[in-house]
């Protein structure tokens, strides 16, 4: 007789296994990071973030903030006296406006800073340890246009500092400024009149002469950390001239870094019938960049440039003006915009693209 078994062991049912990843799962979360980082803008990233939770932990990890603010370009801004204010962003090739009830409070303390004199130049900086105490120099100001004053807004103080030298009195002529390497440029535009205030020993420097062949009107710009940047026309053989100089420290000497021919001039800049003077053309950069707006009719002109390799300049798209927002452009400057206070301040706010998203200055 067979032996029968009194019970059957059934094998346990099989675990469920878990699906095998795809898509972006499969990159893992260093690649899907490199690869976010080259979104084209800011309103592009924060779009992302809201796709799913592993995007949205990438971009607000340290590391992505890092990566990304490295690889964007300055943005340009502009403001009218009253107040209303828009942002050009070059990575994007679109402006911004910025509603007016953030200005001037909550937007860049560059723009309206509550200081204590008129002035004709100014500039934003940090000091070496101090990298979120923003500080604002000021020179060109007081009864006789010389007085010049540091302020800085965490404490709501103003620091008096020595006069400019008497040369750079009103009448001499306007005035440009630029920071680089812990000093304060003043530039007399015609005259080539240089001076600088060492923020370390507290001293204007003897003024020297900074002026081209053929300039016929220069302007300061702050470049990269090391180099200072020269911009102006240059009427030379009959021929208008639209040129770009890095200046040595040292020794004040001008090599020219990019030149923009005088059919160039005509079309983006400054007509052959016009007439002109220093008051028409502005200028911001930095960081091989430099916004050229001729102020009659509005239109504005990027230059940028590879030293030794190349030289490009174009018209951006018109700022929107047309819109009323604008009665004439009295501030014009270059800011870098980082992602970091997009994503983490609370106090400055823009809606983009029906986002509100959140803004700071470096």
């Amino acid at each position: 007789m067979n032996n029968i078994p009194n019970s059957i062991t059934v094998p346990p049912p099989p675990q469920p296994q878990p699906p095998a990843p795809s898509g972006w799962d499969i990159l893992g979360p260093d690649l899907t990071e490199l690869i976010l980082s080259h979104l084209s803008d800011i309103p592009a990233v924060l779009r992302s973030a809201a796709v799913c939770k592993q995007w949205n932990s990438i971009i607000h990890s340290h590391s992505f903030k890092t990566l990304f603010s490295r690889r964007r370009r300055r943005w340009l801004f502009l403001s009218d006296d009253n107040h209303a204010a828009c942002a050009f962003d070059p990575d994007s090739d679109r402006w911004i406006t910025l509603p007016s009830p953030i200005a001037p409070s909550n937007f860049p303390a560059k723009l309206d800073p509550p200081f204590s004199m008129r002035h004709r130049v100014m500039e934003t900086y940090t000091e070496p340890g101090c990298p979120n105490t923003v500080r604002i120099i000021l020179a060109g100001g007081g009864d006789d246009g010389l007085a010049a004053e540091i302020y800085t807004a965490e404490f709501n103080s103003s620091e008096k500092l020595a006069p400019l030298p008497g040369i750079f009195r009103p009448a001499n002529g306007t005035l440009s400024s630029a920071i680089h390497n812990q000093k304060f440029y003043v530039l007399i535009s015609r005259q080539g009149f240089l001076s600088s205030f060492d923020f370390r020993t507290r001293r204007w420097s003897a003024v020297r002469t900074v002026k081209p062949a053929g300039a016929v009107m220069t302007r300061l710009i702050s470049g990269d950390q090391d180099r200072l940047i020269l911009a102006g026309l240059c009427c030379l053989n009959g021929a208008m001239e639209f040129n770009l100089w890095r200046i040595d420290e040292e020794s004040l000497e001008y090599r020219e870094i990019a030149a923009m021919p005088e059919e160039s001039v005509s079309e983006l800049l400054i007509r052959k019938d016009s007439i002109w003077g220093e008051e028409r053309l502005r200028f911001a950069g930095g960081r091989n960049v430099v916004y050229a707006m001729e102020t009659v009719r509005g239109e504005i002109c990027e230059i940028r440039w590879r030293p030794g390799k190349w030289c490009r300049w174009r018209k951006i798209p018109r700022f929107p003006v047309d819109e009323g927002i604008f009665r004439g452009v009295s501030r014009f400057y270059c800011s870098g915009v980082s992602l970091k206070d997009f994503l983490t301040s609370k106090e400055k706010t823009w809606l983009i693209d029906n986002i509100n998203v959140v803004v700071g200055f470096s």
